[in-house]
């Protein structure tokens, strides 16, 4: 999907005034209403302003995480029967195709898609337990696990008229996807001779760009930095992450520095 792009200051606004006063009630477990992520923390689908709604055909509402604020599950809030196109800025969010298959994505505040069939799973509901399983893919926040029975699992009431007990989960999450956002190069020119007094400057700007590259979702391997100091300590732990990509050009500017 070609995934739009937004303002999350304004589209926040929207997302909230749009949604609040026509919110259907939730049908997640209050019981049973967490989701986890290592990066995003604990994710409600049932919190006190908000919630989570799973239809026949979609789910909608909000969810709210601590660490990135409001996730919306789709553009559509007004019940009945709905699928999402997710081809645009105005028609995204997750479907369900009768037999708890999910797909498409949420969004949330801070920018986050989250695509619940990422190339390697996919969340499901069981349609008779309403018991949620497997995981969904940020680039942003990464894995967000549905079941980690017994310690926490979201489940929807309501689906079925005699509800059995969950299978257990064993499963262990699997690899993250290959990263979609493409490559990055960062060089950090100019010399480290002695007499060069702004190439320390120079060098931590790219300390600086390359972290940001982190952050936003890339991996060491998306990005080529060229450095002629090899060692580098991008995350303050005192030691070489291995970083500076030490190929020709790397020892090009070495020389340059000499």
């Amino acid at each position: 999907m070609n995934k739009p792009t937004t303002h999350i200051a304004l589209s926040g606004v929207i997302m909230l005034s749009s949604f609040n006063a026509t919110l259907a009630a939730s049908n997640i477990d209050a019981s049973q209403k967490y989701a986890w992520s290592t990066n995003a923390g604990w994710i409600n689908f049932r919190p006190t302003h908000g919630g989570v709604t799973v239809y026949p055909d979609h789910l909608e509402g909000l969810a709210w995480a601590e660490n990135i604020g409001w996730v919306q599950l789709g553009t559509h809030n007004g019940g009945g029967g709905h699928t999402y196109a997710n081809t645009s800025r105005t028609d995204w969010g997750v479907n369900n195709d009768g037999a708890g298959n999910l797909s498409g994505y949420a969004r949330s505040l801070d920018g986050s898609w989250i695509n619940f069939k990422p190339a390697h799973n996919q969340v499901t509901i069981n349609m008779t337990t309403g018991g949620f399983d497997g995981y969904a893919w940020s680039e942003n926040v990464g894995w967000i696990h549905f079941n980690g029975s017994p310690t926490y699992q979201v489940r929807a009431e309501g689906l079925s008229v005699e509800p059995s007990p969950p299978p257990p989960d064993d499963s262990t999450p699997p690899p993250p996807p290959p990263s979609t956002l493409g490559s990055a190069i960062i060089i950090a020119a100019s010399g480290a001779h002695r007499g060069n007094t702004l190439f320390r400057y120079t060098e931590e700007m790219t300390r600086r760009m390359y972290r940001l590259l982190r952050q936003r979702g890339y991996t060491d391997d998306d990005i080529i930095y060229l450095n002629p100091r090899t060692w580098q300590d991008i995350n303050g732990d005192g030691a070489d992450d291995g970083v500076v990509d030490d190929d020709c050009a790397t020892r090009f500017l070495r020389n340059l520095s000499n």
